[in-house]
C-alpha cells in the first residue's frame, strides 16, 4: 500500500499547453468579468473583443504571423485603454497576463 504522503509521479500528470483558441476564449470571458464588476467600461471591452475575434479569424485562416499582428494591436488598445482610464490597474494587468499567455503560444506554433 503505497504511503499517504507520497505523491504522484510528474509523468503520470503531464501538463498540456494551453491552446491559442483556448486563451483567446479565456480572455473574451474575462473582459466579459471584468466588465461586470466596473473594472472595464463596456465600449472598451467591446473594442478589446473585437481585436480578439480578428486574432481568432487570422488563426482559423492559419495565419499565424497576422495573428500575431492582430494580438500586437490588441495590446497596443488595451495599453491605451489604461491611459485613458477606461480600464483599472488590476484589469489591465489580468488581460495583459493572458495576452501575453497567448503570444507565447502563438510563438510556438
Amino acid at each position: 500500500m503505497p504511503s499517504p504522503t507520497a505523491s504522484p509521479s510528474r509523468s503520470s500528470k503531464a501538463r498540456r499547453t494551453a491552446q491559442p483558441a483556448e486563451l483567446i476564449a479565456a480572455l473574451q470571458t474575462t473582459i466579459d468579468g471584468l466588465e461586470q464588476q466596473g473594472h472595464l467600461r463596456r465600449d472598451a471591452g467591446k473594442e478589446l473583443r473585437k481585436r480578439l475575434r480578428e486574432v481568432d479569424e487570422k488563426l482559423s485562416d492559419e495565419h499565424t504571423d497576422e495573428a500575431r499582428e492582430k494580438l500586437r494591436d490588441f495590446a497596443e488598445k488595451l495599453i491605451g485603454l489604461r491611459e485613458e482610464d477606461d480600464v483599472t490597474v488590476d484589469g489591465y494587468e489580468v488581460l495583459a497576463a493572458g495576452a501575453t499567455q497567448l503570444a507565447q503560444a502563438l510563438s510556438a506554433r
